[in-house]
């Protein structure tokens, strides 16, 4: 391997991060039995898929993830402002380090990705990042919130009561939600999102996917966008972080499967998500802000690069399994 590839594969390792709430084993009880054959052959087919112009995204879900969760992982993901940017004509970073939020303006007004941890949150990075950018808050029109982790809705009720927002979150993550405790800032339930629904938004029309794993209503979304006019699909996984459980794995690589399959049909070839480690947005931030004309975008992958990307996720999934004795 190339010396800068195999530098870049080591500074993406430790730059990896887990889900909340997800463990690796199962507390209490007895030791979890690897089974060391199967983990070989998931964590090297996952390697092969990736090759080197991936090899950053097999190194996060695969190595680190798995056995460094606990200590370099979440160490991190730590809390730090990350300066907003535009990512694409109409699309825009307004998240932090810990956790990201997207903008997606429309000709009817501003959708807005996930809503960070809290109402402070939420006013600095992403209401601050719109007047930075030279948006209008008040242009917000819907929240859609990716899936029930505290870090991804905590902002969403201040959103909602500050610019009459809509919030778009999936009937089992509402559900969810509403068990949350009054601390967590869980918002009042909203708009549904059904499974295969499409929401035309002005001149934007949002593929909404319902996708269960990492939350029991994981929401997943495809769009198209354009950069410097030309036009592209973004897909948007709503949770990559792997789950705990036997059973939340084997959803997890079902959606991962039907996710890849309307990531087929539709073309897409812009990754996004909602931690900047899951898509290296740090990273291909510093290459935006040094963009010169003629180069590319690096958040454009080509639709080969991201059913690939979720190939490997596949893969690592099986690969947790496999480590955690999970048949």
């Amino acid at each position: 391997m190339p010396p800068a590839v195999r530098c870049l594969g080591l500074l993406l390792c430790v730059a990896a991060v887990s889900a909340p709430g997800v463990v690796s084993a199962q507390r209490g009880g007895p030791a979890p039995t690897p089974d060391r054959d199967a983990m070989y052959q998931h964590l090297k087919q996952a390697q092969l898929i990736a090759g080197l112009d991936l090899y950053p995204y097999f190194a996060h879900r695969c190595l680190v993830d798995q056995t460094y969760r606990r200590t370099i992982s979440r160490s991190i993901q730590a809390d730090g402002a990350i300066e907003p940017l535009q990512v694409l004509d109409n699309l825009y970073f307004v998240g932090q380090n810990a956790e990201t939020a997207w903008a997606l303006r429309t000709s009817a007004g501003i959708v807005v990705f996930d809503a960070m941890n809290d109402a402070n949150e939420a006013k600095t990075y992403i209401v601050g990042g719109l007047v930075k950018l030279g948006l209008n808050p008040a242009d917000i029109k819907y929240v859609v919130i990716t899936h029930a982790h505290r870090d991804h809705f905590g902002g969403a009720a201040f959103l909602k009561a500050e610019y009459k927002a809509t919030l778009l979150a999936s009937r089992i993550d509402w559900d969810v939600m509403a068990k949350a405790a009054p601390a967590a800032g869980a918002p009042s339930r909203d708009r549904e999102i059904v499974d295969g629904e499409r929401l035309s938004v002005g001149d934007t029309v949002l593929q909404f996917s319902v996708t269960p794993g990492h939350t029991p209503g994981t929401v997943s979304t495809i769009f198209t966008s354009t950069d410097q006019g030309r036009r592209h699909v973004v897909g948007f996984f709503g949770g990559l972080g792997t789950p705990a459980s036997a059973e939340d794995k084997k959803k997890h690589i079902a959606s991962l499967t039907a996710f890849r399959a309307a990531a087929f049909a539709a073309g897409a070839d812009v990754l996004i998500a909602n931690h900047q480690t899951q898509d290296l947005s740090l990273h291909k931030l510093e290459l935006l802000r040094l963009r010169r004309p003629g180069d590319p975008n690096p958040y454009v992958m080509g639709n080969d690069a991201f059913l690939r990307y979720l190939d490997i996720q596949r893969e690592c999934t099986l690969y947790a399994m496999a480590r955690e004795g999970q048949k």
